[in-house]
């Protein structure tokens, strides 16, 4: 349960950092780009419809990168590791600890408790 805890953590972290330095290096590269227009482009384009402009457009980018695309990647991460899991429960190498596994059951190997196994 803690441990849950713990990743659900972790992941959301990982999730939303990498969800910062991509919308980060959508502004840089914006930023960039439009120190490199043309002169005649700025003398023709009012300055707040360009801010105004690159400011919604990062931001629906920033929008996608916290919700959508990354949010679906945490996701399949989560099921991944759900599936992890199940699949070694079933193989028995996560298990209650003191229940025999079902491949222990078959083979006779199950833990014994208040006595001894029998040998011979």
């Amino acid at each position: 349960m803690a441990t849950d805890l713990v990743l659900q953590g972790l992941l959301s972290y990982t999730v939303q950092s990498a969800g910062q330095l991509m919308t980060a290096r959508v502004r840089s590269d914006l930023f960039d780009h439009a120190l490199g227009l043309d002169l005649r482009f700025h003398m023709h384009t009012p300055m707040g419809l360009l801010l105004t402009r690159l400011t919604s457009d990062v931001e629906a980018v920033a929008e996608m990168f916290g919700n959508g695309a990354i949010g679906v990647l945490a996701e399949l991460v989560a099921l991944l590791v759900i599936r992890i899991r199940t699949h070694n429960m079933r193989n028995g190498s996560l298990t209650r600890e003191g229940a025999p596994t079902e491949h222990q059951e078959e083979m006779g190997d199950g833990p014994v408790v208040g006595a001894q196994r029998r040998t011979g």
